[in-house]
């Protein structure tokens, strides 16, 4: 994507030698998802944003299972449209969901345009294992739609 800005404001994970990035739009709303968590006291940190083709494809080839790591050119987070969102407390493991930090992201990411990308019970139709930390920006027309009628993109799009 060409409107990729620099992560900043908001708590991240910072890697060496990496400057982590997101879509403009993205960053905006996610900067105002942080904040109205902020007002709650929950920690919300940033694991992953965006990723290049060739970042992708080191990671997936370290972790080959293509039900919880897609293929270079299949992942979300090369559009800069996905977010890994978890606790540092927890990271990027399913005990997230035990955390008041991912109940409030259930119940209100929607509000900022974002949807759980990878829900509970949901793998047959999205291919992938749940994740609770991923979260993708849809707009706040569409992640309401999503949320109000329980779907997850795939049965939204059809």
């Amino acid at each position: 994507p060409d409107n990729l800005v620099i992560i900043k404001n908001v708590d991240f994970i910072q890697r060496e030698n990496e400057t982590m990035k997101i879509c403009e739009e993205v960053y905006y709303y996610y900067s105002l998802l942080y904040n109205e968590s902020l007002k709650l006291n929950l920690k919300l940190t940033i694991f992953s944003a965006y990723r290049s083709y060739e970042k992708q494809q080191l990671i997936f080839q370290r972790n080959p299972d293509e039900y919880y790591v897609a293929k270079a050119g299949y992942s979300e987070h090369q559009t800069g449209l996905a977010l890994d969102v978890s606790t540092r407390n927890t990271g990027l493991t399913k005990n997230f969901m035990y955390t008041n930090e991912y109940k409030f992201l259930l119940n209100n990411a929607y509000k900022y345009g974002f949807i759980i990308r990878y829900p509970d019970d949901k793998m047959h139709i999205t291919g992938y294992l749940f994740e609770p930390w991923h979260l993708r920006f849809v707009g706040i027309e569409h992640a309401k739609r999503i949320y109000e009628n329980n779907l997850t993109l795939e049965e939204y799009l059809s």
